[in-house]
């Protein structure tokens, strides 16, 4: 009788342990599945600021570029402003030496063909003394 129980209890003991066990085994799987999901939640938050930083990049590189764009322009801009300021100041005073130059060339005309005769028969001499 004492060998039946020593057995019986030998066999409880057995079966605690190998529940035990399996138990542990099912605590450390739970464990390593936590530990995996919260490794793989962790590089999804990774993932996620790498593409935000990536994303802020662009953005700040298309303003930039944007920056660059504008300034180009209004340089364009400013620089074919005053050529065409230039161009057009030197046309004017390209007709201003032509017209100085053609009054000049008339009242000296006007002047030697006064000089050559009478000059106080000529009201054209007068006029231009008076210019």
């Amino acid at each position: 009788l004492m060998v039946i129980l020593r057995t019986k209890v030998l066999m409880v003991i057995l079966r605690t342990t190998v529940l035990m066990v399996i138990l542990r085994t099912a605590v450390v799987m739970v464990i390593l599945r936590t530990t995996v999901l919260m490794v793989i939640l962790r590089t999804a938050v990774v993932m996620v600021i790498l593409r935000t930083t990536v994303v802020m990049v662009i953005l700040r590189t298309t303003v930039v570029m944007v920056i660059l764009r504008t300034t180009v322009v209004m340089v364009i801009l400013l620089s074919t402003t005053v050529v065409t300021v230039i161009l057009r100041t030197t046309v004017v005073m390209v007709r201003l030496r032509k017209t100085v130059a053609n009054v000049k060339l008339r009242f000296d005309v006007e002047f030697k063909q006064q000089t050559s005769g009478n000059i106080a028969r000529s009201p054209n001499y007068f006029q231009f003394a008076q210019f």
